[in-house]
């Protein structure tokens, strides 16, 4: 008894110790006090929350946040200066003494009285609007941190990134790990095909964080998590020890849902708070929080991986059977349905599930993938493409027929049917969008199976590293 009650002490004291190893940095840069939206400071809120509910120690998480100060994150519209409305200035007109020239008005200078009397314009202030409906919201530390009394580490600048990197490199040991979460906005340099985040007052480039990340030692590996606008393009730093997660691909801006909802990285703290298991393999994972988030955030926003990135830079290397005009995992058309390139997708997907991928690779389809293929296993991809193209040519039909014979139509009904058209076309375009979403990721999960299927064992080898990278069991 007296040893199983040893074991379970050391047991836990290892269990404790591996947290403790465990150094999160959670970054937002917040650009400036109208553009440090709220939800950004609830994006920060949910993922303290979450890694504190996985008996994290508070200081060995840093919080770097805009200014400084949680205040000065914006109110919405209630942040917008506005002006003090001027009263209208009363012009006295009195009888001339002496004509001006015809000379162009501003160019003359007249030698007798003006012939008006202009009272001066009332100051000019600003002011802060204050929506009668909506109250100030107050932003705290306290409130930040649910609860917890303790201050933020900083302001987001890049002295302040270095400094806290420098730091660690001292402190981590072979084998700890360091976690980077990133929300903010997001910019693309495309004079140097580069993403950058925004810092309080500044910008950092993908090249420039890369540079500061490689401070940390290889033998401490390096998770990034991004909710930024071209976020896609952090992927580039995937290397032997850095692994990334964005909610959207290098070429986009991201879609939040409102200014206080940001539903990727909302989703992923949630489902690290509550250690879900999306593929159902017994452990509970990153990337388990990852496909979690992907699965219902906006249908805008394309997510994108360093497996993403690291199978999009090889593929020439194993697309052997494939054009080069098919030698893609790129954002599809936002202007077309592509419902025919789907449809050769979808039944690629089913014949490579089926026979193609012989038992020796079968090893490599995972629980993620395995989840990702049961749809193809027992249904036809044709009859999910009938019902998307009888919704599609539907919404069409409905609206050329508004169209017909416009001009014998009555105004009213003119009216009518022009708030329909709108409102069938904004329909059209969501399921376009949706549509084309899909076809994304199936086109990822494609690549990733032609990839199983004939990539040499030096890129597989690659693959599971970056892919053990990104599974990390917290």
């Amino acid at each position: 008894m007296k040893f199983f009650f040893l074991v379970s002490i050391l047991a836990f004291n290892v269990f404790a110790q591996e947290k403790q190893d465990h150094q999160i940095i959670l970054l937002n840069g917040g650009a400036e006090l109208l553009s440090n939206q709220p939800r950004y400071y609830e994006n920060i809120k949910a993922m303290y929350e979450a890694f504190r509910s996985n008996s994290l120690p508070s200081n060995h998480i840093t919080v770097l946040y805009g200014s400084g100060q949680v205040q000065d994150t914006a109110q919405g519209n209630e942040a917008l200066p506005v002006l003090t409305p001027l009263k209208p200035v009363e012009l006295k007109l009195e009888p001339p003494k002496l004509l001006a020239s015809t000379s162009a008005l501003g160019s003359y200078k007249p030698k007798t009285e003006s012939l008006f009397k202009v009272e001066p314009l009332p100051e000019i202030k600003l002011t802060s609007f204050k929506a009668p409906t909506e109250p100030q919201r107050v932003y705290s530390n306290k409130e930040l941190f649910n609860g917890e009394e303790r201050e933020l580490d900083g302001e987001a600048k890049k002295e302040k990134i270095k400094a806290k990197i420098a730091e660690l490199k001292t402190k981590l040991k072979p084998g700890d790990d360091l976690t980077l979460f990133i929300t903010d906005h997001g910019d693309r340099d495309e004079e140097k095909q580069m993403s950058e985040v925004n810092l309080w007052g500044e910008k950092i480039s993908t090249a420039e964080l890369g540079e500061i990340l490689k401070e940390i030692p290889e033998t401490s590996q390096i998770r990034i998590i991004t909710n930024i606008c071209y976020g896609g393009g952090l992927t580039e730093l995937t290397s032997k020890n850095i692994c990334v997660f964005s909610n959207q691909e290098s070429q986009n801006p991201s879609y939040s849902e409102n200014k206080d909802v940001d539903l990727y990285a909302q989703n992923f703290a949630y489902a690290l708070k509550n250690r879900l298991d999306a593929d159902y393999n017994g452990t509970s994972t990153y990337l388990d929080a990852h496909e979690y988030a992907v699965s219902l955030d906006n249908k805008r926003n394309r997510a994108k991986n360093s497996l993403d990135w690291f199978l999009d830079k090889h593929k020439d290397k194993f697309q052997k059977a494939k054009t080069s005009a098919d030698l893609v995992c790129e954002e599809p058309n936002q202007n077309s349905s592509s419902l025919d390139e789907l449809s050769s997708t979808l039944n690629s997907i089913k014949k490579q599930t089926h026979s193609e991928i012989t038992e020796e690779r079968k090893k490599f389809l995972t629980g993620r993938l395995q989840q990702k293929l049961t749809p193809f296993i027992n249904s036809s991809p044709e009859e999910k493409l009938e019902e998307l193209e009888k919704k599609i040519s539907d919404v069409k039909k409905t609206m050329e027929t508004a169209a017909n014979d416009w001009d014998a139509l009555p105004e009213a009904e003119k009216t009518n049917q022009t708030e329909k058209h709108n409102s069938e076309s904004e329909a059209l375009k969501k399921q376009l969008t949706a549509l084309e979403t899909e076809e994304f990721h199936l086109k990822k999960l494609e690549l990733e199976l032609n990839f199983i299927k004939n990539a040499d064992e030096s890129l597989i080898s690659e693959y599971e590293n970056i892919r053990k990278c990104l599974e990390y069991a917290y």
